[in-house]
């Protein structure tokens, strides 16, 4: 059995208490071939050649053989067919993420890994068979063929729960690798954003980085702006001088406020009678009697 991370051999049940010598070739030539160990008196039925990875090419063909050895007595050999890596290898489940944006999902899909990593450039033309459905109508789930990772599954239902599994295709070969573990994730409402704030975060985090980057970078430009070396002219300075020895300066430098002294005074009332309020009006009456009114004539 071939795989992109495991090498292996089976074997059907062999009679009991029966010694297995299973054993691996690589042709080099057509009529040549090589036979290297692989497991040796091991009673079990199967056999891994993993470790034998870094020496097996990407386009050789392989075939395992195995024979059964009780005490001195030993069978014939027994070969497989042949194998040939770049057209026999079955691709393993890739991983799967699933991460939700309010009614959209992203999918990130991470590629199996491959004990032989030449075999990668082999298989550069893949395609990703995404299965998804919403939780318990797994019947009416929907399919797509992509090449691009990660993927986007848009205008879904919100609060609702959908499930993805995913298999590699090889265009190499037109074989299908093994499907992915099913993972489901709940989409958000859709009024809500989460991603919005995320971009605000780092928009203004860019902006602050740029304004530290720009401030180291030009710090002698700003500080020559901001705080310049250029002199004043003399006739300004004069004119500064002159100001600050003039007699209205020095009168207002000596000017001091003049010292306001206050006195105290009290208001207070009494009541009087009725006679002594009036002293006037009788005086009044007084002299109406010593001097009486006269009348003149009026001019015609």
């Amino acid at each position: 059995m071939w795989s992109n991370d495991s090498f292996s051999m089976t074997v059907r049940q062999s009679a009991s208490k029966l010694l297995l010598i299973k054993q691996y070739f690589q042709p080099k030539s057509s009529t040549v071939f090589k036979f290297r160990p692989g497991c040796v008196n091991t009673s079990a039925l199967y056999c891994d050649f993993t470790d034998e990875a870094s020496s097996l090419t990407v386009y050789g063909t392989y075939i395992g053989r195995v024979r059964a050895q009780r005490g001195q007595e030993s069978s014939v050999w027994v070969e497989s067919g042949p194998l040939t890596l770049d057209k026999n290898t079955t691709i393993g489940p890739p991983n799967v993420t699933l991460v939700s944006h309010g009614v959209h999902m992203t999918i990130n899909i991470r590629d199996p890994v491959f004990r032989i990593s030449k075999m990668r450039e082999v298989y550069n033309q893949a395609s990703y068979n995404i299965t998804y459905w919403k939780e318990g109508k797994e019947g009416k789930a929907q399919s797509l063929i992509v090449q691009q990772n990660p993927v986007v599954l848009s205008d879904l239902e919100p609060l609702s729960r959908y499930c993805v599994k995913v298999h590699i295709s090889l265009q190499h070969n037109h074989r299908a690798g093994d499907e992915s573990r099913v993972t489901c994730e709940k989409t958000a409402d859709r009024e809500r954003t989460p991603w919005l704030e995320a971009v605000l975060s780092f928009v203004v985090m860019v902006m602050v980085v740029t304004v530290v980057v720009v401030a180291v970078l030009y710090r002698k430009r700003l500080s020559s702006f901001l705080c310049p070396s250029v002199s004043l002219p003399q006739h300004f300075k004069e004119n500064v001088f002159e100001t600050s020895s003039s007699p209205i300066s020095v009168a207002m430098e000596n000017y001091r406020p003049p010292v306001e002294t206050y006195d105290q005074v009290n208001v207070m009332t009494t009541e009087h009678n009725t006679d002594e309020v009036r002293p006037l009006a009788a005086e009044e009456d007084q002299c109406s009697a010593r001097f009486p009114t006269a009348e003149y004539p009026r001019p015609e």
